[in-house]
């Protein structure tokens, strides 16, 4: 089933950007340090064990146990269904080395018996591939993505980005470095949404 914010009558409108990983990862730790945790939407079934609480993409060798390559990037894997943001959970500190991110904690809702008391650990590298929103206050986003939250929408036709993006929202904003929508500038964004909240 697919991720969905917004979807609470009389609630907060919720905005999306495409942006790439790396103005995510920024824009949550900025948040983590001032104090406030982010909420956001990933494929957690993907290389992810609930006992343990670990995520991470080296966490099981599926080439070795059964001798075949799963070697689809994140766009590849959502252009084909293979993955989407299937469940929420919230980024509450992050481990910051040579100022970059190593991993992440991470507070689950499926209760204390899941993982560390229902903390998980999230491989940086796992964030990379299986996050595909983060729900930050704009206030923690340059200007440059605050200035696109006052574009008017562009409403997508559905062929033209994968189908996390149109499922999820109606009125995305989204701008290629050419200030275009095409499908190539999409991919250049890894097709990865951070959400705003007003």
């Amino acid at each position: 089933s697919d991720l969905r914010l917004g979807n609470v009558i009389g609630g907060r409108p919720v905005t999306y950007v495409n942006v790439d990983i790396d103005t995510i990862k920024k824009a949550a730790i900025s948040m983590l340090k001032a104090g406030i945790p982010a909420f956001f939407g990933s494929d957690v079934g993907k290389f992810s064990d609930s006992r343990s609480g670990i995520t991470d993409p080296a966490l099981y060798d599926y080439g070795l146990a059964f001798n075949i390559s799963l070697s689809m990037d994140k766009a590849q894997r959502l252009k084909v269904g293979a993955s989407a943001a299937t469940h929420a959970m919230v980024l509450t500190a992050v481990q910051v080395e040579d100022g970059k991110s190593v991993r992440w904690r991470v507070q689950n809702s499926w209760g204390e018996s899941a993982g560390d008391k229902g903390f998980f650990v999230m491989a940086d590298k796992w964030m990379d591939e299986f996050v595909y929103q983060v729900v930050v206050d704009p206030a923690f986003v340059s200007k440059e993505v605050r200035d696109i939250l006052q574009m008017e929408p562009i409403v997508l036709p559905l062929w033209l980005v994968c189908p996390i993006i149109i499922d999820v929202v109606s009125n995305v904003l989204i701008q290629g470095p050419n200030g275009c929508a095409c499908i190539e500038c999409l991919e250049a964004f890894d097709v990865i949404i951070i959400a705003l909240r007003e």
